[in-house]
């Protein structure tokens, strides 16, 4: 797993210890499960994990989205009940994989070893060392190129909202040079792309099956 995201789930964990400590796990869970594993399981096509031009039939989306909905039931330690009573036929394979995920989450969220970095390094620290332009492949370059067009009017719209707040340091200019950075890079040059609004749609099926 990349270890920036460990380490944000170490600082869930760290911060989880003082006002949750009975929802370790579940609070690591829920942040790993709903922003990674979950959306890529249910639109895989948004994360390049499909080969270019396959398409996702409504069957198998929906088979995704049930798998989606068990792994993330699983690992915030919930059963199914009676507001989703089609999938309580699930709850005996929760309670035999519950060991099996609490282990797993437990690691995620432990300190990672940097070369450069103290062998205990606070959070300020290890976000400054992952900040370094070297730390960045082109692979990660490409990804993050995706994702900044695909979510570019919703990073926009936020950029604006929030320039709007009586004690906010940010600024629309902000958005307009954001936007200048967009046009100048263009769609990303890989294929396999989606639109905002569809990876939108399909994401929000976590809470609608029926």
């Amino acid at each position: 797993m990349p270890k920036q995201l460990r380490v944000i789930a170490g600082f869930i964990y760290e911060k989880a210890r003082t006002y949750a400590s009975d929802r370790l796990n579940a609070l690591v869970g829920g942040y790993i499960m709903l922003r990674l594993f979950n959306p890529c399981i249910v639109t895989p096509e948004a994360f390049g994990l499909l080969p270019e031009g396959m398409v996702v039939s409504k069957e198998a989306r929906r088979n995704l989205t049930l798998i989606s909905k068990i792994i993330q039931n699983l690992s915030n330690d919930v059963p199914f009940g009676n507001k989703e009573s089609y999938m309580i036929c699930m709850n005996q394979f929760l309670n035999q994989n519950r060991d099996n995920m609490n282990q797993y989450l437990s690691e995620v969220p432990k300190v990672i070893s940097y070369p450069s970095a103290p062998l205990s390094p606070t959070w300020r620290d290890t976000n400054k060392e992952m900040s370094q332009p070297g730390e960045l492949s082109t692979k990660d370059l490409k990804f993050l190129h995706r994702l900044l067009y695909l979510f570019r009017d919703k990073i926009l719209e936020a950029i604006h909202q929030e320039s709007q707040k009586p004690d906010s340091t940010t600024s629309d200019q902000e958005a307009e040079l954001f936007n200048e950075l967009m046009n100048d890079l263009g769609p990303p040059s890989e294929g396999n792309l989606v639109l905002k609004r569809e990876v939108q749609e399909n994401i929000k099926l976590l809470g609608q099956v029926e």
